[in-house]
């Protein structure tokens, strides 16, 4: 975390001095090495250091609040600036902060496990029950130890191969579910990213617009900590892509049949409902795909499937573009590309009170007793049994 945060600070400031294209294009390489990483190392540290029943709150308060300050003063703090170059000259400041890093960010547990560092895993541990207030006994990490040590020594004996990400795509169960993680994370980037673009055309100024709407980040973190431990990941998976597919093609409908000029507040509305529900979906998404990878690839397995995403946004552009041919007709687009991501939502199996995979061979036999129409809401019988079984 703390070289990923210099390294963009590094491309932001080093951007602010380029004088031609080459340059440019190099530092804005260097910057973006960091920008989505940043973001899913932060995702991981606070998914694994919360119990599963405040984890929830925990992730979508990291972009339900710090993330929409970020976005909704944006648009403000380059008006202000002047320039761009300004604007990344004073906006890699910031970055200073990292180096209160290492006295206030304890390193991953599980990580330090996994390379066999014992005794820091232990320190880690202890400091945060330290922080929370609670008192464990040395019996209880001498204990702990123990066990990971035993483990590492029963696999070396069976000679096990180590799991990897590409692991994923070998057994027919784990390959469908990768593929259609990786599908997802594409559709819904790419609307995201389009539909916090497509600002302008609205009767409104795109950099009010864009502020204003950023609220919904706010509005989102807060209905996925609400509801999702109520209706299950994949429940929110697939109502919040389906209920966004119809509110981006309502809004494509209103850009085809009203004046934007005279409609203006109208078509700020359902801009705003729709970013609210794909910015829902993507929170949402990023939690689903977590708690369903396997824990011995789960770093990897949510950065490749988010680079996967993310590199698809570079046809953002494109989608955008095809409005200069029919105004509504990104909006089409986008919308028939979340109602595809709600019907792949519904071949994936539901992770609520359920035991998550530790390995690619739980993870292939990871709830396969659940039918594709399964939702925990709707069957509480079945979503109490399974919570005395996997608590």
């Amino acid at each position: 975390m703390l070289c990923t945060t210099f390294t963009g600070a590094l491309g932001d400031f080093l951007t602010s001095f380029a004088n031609n294209l080459p340059t440019f294009a190099l530092f804005r390489f260097v910057s973006g090495l960091s920008t989505d990483t940043l973001f899913y190392l932060t995702y991981i540290m606070v998914f694994e250091y919360l119990s599963p029943q405040k984890r929830t709150l925990g992730l979508n308060l990291i972009t339900g609040v710090f993330y929409f300050i970020g976005l909704a003063l944006s648009p403000w703090y380059a008006l202000w600036s002047g320039s761009w170059r300004n604007y990344l000259y004073i906006a890699s400041v910031p970055a200073l902060i990292a180096i209160t890093y290492p006295f206030v960010i304890c390193e991953s547990a599980q990580w330090l496990i996994t390379t066999q560092r014992y005794e820091r895993a232990v320190k880690c541990l202890k400091r945060v029950a330290k922080i929370n207030k609670r008192e464990v006994k040395d019996e209880v990490f001498e204990e702990f130890v123990a066990y990971y040590q035993k483990k590492v020594d029963y696999e070396r004996k069976l000679k096990i191969t180590k799991d990897t990400f590409w692991g994923m795509f070998r057994t027919p169960r784990l390959r469908k579910f990768t593929i259609i993680m990786v599908l997802k994370s594409m559709f819904i980037s790419l609307a995201l990213d389009v539909i916090s673009k497509n600002m302008e055309g609205m009767g409104s100024s795109p950099f009010f617009l864009f502020s204003a709407t950023s609220v919904v980040y706010i509005i989102g973190g807060f209905s996925i900590i609400l509801l999702q431990n109520r209706i299950g990941r994949k429940g929110m998976a697939f109502s919040t892509l389906l209920l966004s597919a119809v509110i981006v093609a309502t809004t494509g409908f209103l850009i085809a049949t009203l004046d934007t000029e005279q409609h203006a507040t109208i078509l700020a509305i359902m801009v705003g409902l729709g970013r609210y529900g794909v910015v829902v979906s993507y929170e949402a998404e990023a939690q689903y795909a977590s708690e369903f990878i396997p824990t011995s690839v789960r770093g990897r397995g949510m950065a490749n499937i988010h680079v996967a995403g993310f590199g698809f946004t570079s046809l953002s552009s494109y989608v955008i573009y095809l409005g200069y041919f029919y105004k509504p007709l990104p909006s089409i687009f986008i919308a028939i590309i979340l109602f595809l991501g709600a019907i792949l939502c519904l071949a994936l199996p539901e992770t609520m009170n359920q035991k998550l995979p530790q390995t690619l061979k739980d993870g292939e036999e990871f709830a396969r007793h659940q039918r594709w129409y399964y939702f925990p809401c709707f069957d509480r019988k079945q979503e109490e049994k399974d919570a005395e079984i996997n608590n």
